[in-house]
């Protein structure tokens, strides 16, 4: 079983939205996933204050690149 951490789609059509997820290599974009490690909007890119919005469990992802 080989994985890769990778955005899956979430969000209207003109509005996007990210969940950072650990899933397998053979399933879909949008499909199964074994976690969610956080989030991007880049939505708020390049509007001050805020700038691009990201936010990562840093204790799941250092434990899914450990494996």
């Amino acid at each position: 079983m080989s994985i890769k951490i990778r955005l899956a789609k979430i969000g209207k059509r003109n509005a996007p939205a990210y969940k950072i997820v650990v899933a397998e290599t053979r399933s879909k974009r949008n499909g199964k996933f074994l976690d969610i490690l956080g989030d991007f909007n880049p939505a708020t890119a390049g509007k001050p204050p805020t700038g691009v919005k990201v936010t990562i469990d840093k204790v799941k992802l250092d434990a899914w690149v450990q494996k």
